[in-house]
């Protein structure tokens, strides 16, 4: 389905920020990012573009927690470089959210 060279990529351009904040739990972490991914998979489907669902978790009334902040931009860039075909499958957002998630737990520094 998704090519796995796309999740490692993923997994290896977030490297950066989470092990910033490396003092909170990997798995806890995982989670956390991986619903801002799954928003962002879902605003994407429903149309918005980047820079509108970035402003929207940093700024907006469904904004993120303050330590997520940083990590908001390069995860729906992310989301973004995941093929239109590919994102627009019944259920994408959730196998993007889910892959996702795996590749953060997986992902040893």
């Amino acid at each position: 389905m998704f090519g796995k060279m796309l999740w490692m990529i993923g997994a290896l351009g977030l490297a950066v920020p989470v092990s910033v904040a490396a003092a909170v739990d990997k798995t806890v972490m995982c989670t956390e990012t991986a619903k801002v991914v799954g928003i962002a998979a879902t605003e994407r489907k429903a149309g918005k573009d980047a820079a509108r669902i970035k402003r929207e978790l940093t700024s907006g009334a469904g904004k993120v927690e303050a330590r997520l902040t940083p990590m908001v931009p390069p995860l729906v860039d992310w989301v973004f470089t995941i093929d239109a075909q590919e994102m627009g499958k019944p259920g994408a957002a959730r196998v993007v959210t889910e892959r996702y998630r795996e590749g953060c737990l997986g992902f040893q520094p």
